[in-house]
């Protein structure tokens, strides 16, 4: 299931379009790009987001997971 359902992989959001995605600031999203959690694209002075980036993010702190990467269950 992709973030957005119409939406793909490959297109673009802004800042404050993934802040209203995942129920956060927009300064909490400038904070997960500074430490390197959440890629984005700089386009001038633009910050761009892939949605299968997005995605990414999400995945990696999904929890209930036998996966989980902590060995925690």
């Amino acid at each position: 299931m992709t973030v957005t359902a119409h939406a793909p992989s490959g297109a673009f959001l802004t800042q404050r379009e993934v802040a209203e995605l995942l129920r956060l600031s927009e300064l909490t999203i400038h904070r997960l790009v500074e430490r390197g959690l959440l890629a984005c694209y700089r386009l001038g002075r633009r910050v761009r987001f892939r949605v299968g980036d997005v995605e990414v993010y999400l995945a990696a702190r999904r929890h209930g997971d036998d996966r989980s990467p902590h060995g925690r269950p």
